[in-house]
């Protein structure tokens, strides 16, 4: 893979997810695009910007099977599920359940909502490794069927990896 990407071959990235580097494809893509706002700023955010916006977010919809309207695009995943959690109309008795090996900026928001009046309630599921995938999907299975809600209430699993 590494001719894929602009690393020292000496260095081996195990977490391409938060310091990670594009491929290089994407680099070469993104410092063409960067090239064509810096030439005509104005021009590119008032007439360019929005119709390339809703073109991206038209193929994506398409290749995950939703819906163009549903498709939102957020700088990391953090931020999405920050501006989705944050933006839920919480109501006492409201849950939201995740993992201990929920990333920690996401956990840091669910602790604030939690802390916010209407008191919802957290419950996280403790995964102790080594497990397989068929453990934790029992376990998760078990938290979900001990964690019920009141009904009309809400509760929203958080699941990341």
């Amino acid at each position: 893979m590494l001719k894929y990407y602009g690393l020292d071959p000496k260095y081996i990235n195990l977490n391409n997810g938060s310091y990670g580097t594009p491929p290089k494809p994407v680099l070469r893509a993104a410092e063409e695009l960067t090239a064509k706002i810096e030439a005509n700023p104005d021009y590119f955010i008032r007439i360019e910007y929005l119709p390339l916006l809703a073109d991206v977010r038209h193929r994506l919809a398409t290749f995950v099977g939703a819906k163009t309207e549903e498709v939102v695009l957020v700088t990391n995943a953090s931020v999405g599920l920050n501006t989705i959690l944050r933006n839920l109309e919480w109501e006492e008795g409201d849950l939201i359940l995740s993992l201990s090996t929920t990333y920690e900026s996401v956990s840091r928001t669910i602790q604030y909502l939690t802390d916010l009046s209407p008191h919802l309630t957290s419950r996280v599921l403790n995964l102790n490794f080594p497990t397989t995938h068929s453990e934790i999907i029992e376990a998760f299975r078990k938290f979900l069927h001990d964690n019920p809600v009141k009904p009309n209430k809400k509760r929203v699993a958080v699941i990341d990896s």
